[in-house]
């Protein structure tokens, strides 16, 4: 089978979640250091190379694969409330296990550090994140990248060759 592309051209899977929690930045003086929602909008951006191209299907990575693997860890946090584990309401909180979905973070709970983590997960379920755009709000948002793709590049899936690879 002949590609158009070169035989190590890169093959971007772009792929966009969403998630709802609450959170707060008491370090903040304004309206977020209160506790408010967002509905997180995340594009996920997968590297693979063309020469991982699998002949039979014609695909890198099945896009259900990549949804399976991204949905069971946004679903932990998914109507909840992310705080930083210094805040001081979470004391008061956890008095209330049963009412309320909290998960902490050992860094306050940004979008840039909360891009970071996700990146962080996902590539520690064998994922090959190029990127991630965590989106707070429909205007504002941050985009974090993984540095490690500049020198390696993941495959979920055999070669062309039927052989199993570590990547």
């Amino acid at each position: 089978m002949a590609f158009l592309s070169p035989p190590l051209s890169p093959c971007d899977i772009v792929k966009q979640y969403r998630f709802h929690a609450a959170h707060r930045n008491p370090e903040l003086r304004n309206k977020c250091s209160n506790i408010h929602g967002h509905t997180y909008q995340l594009a996920c951006t997968f590297r693979t190379l063309s020469e991982h191209i699998n002949l039979k299907s014609g695909i890198t990575l099945e896009f259900g694969e990549i949804d399976r693997r991204v949905e069971a860890i946004l679903s932990e946090y998914d109507h909840s409330l992310l705080l930083h584990n210094d805040d001081s309401l979470l004391p008061y909180l956890q008095q209330f296990p049963e009412s309320l979905n909290i998960r902490t973070f050992p860094h306050p709970t940004s979008a840039e550090c909360l891009a970071l983590h996700f990146l962080e997960r996902f590539l520690h379920v064998g994922l090959p994140v190029l990127s991630i755009c965590l989106m707070e709000t429909p205007r504002s948002g941050v985009t974090v990248y993984n540095q490690m793709l500049n020198t390696q590049v993941f495959s979920l899936y055999q070669s062309n060759d039927d052989t199993e690879h570590d990547y």
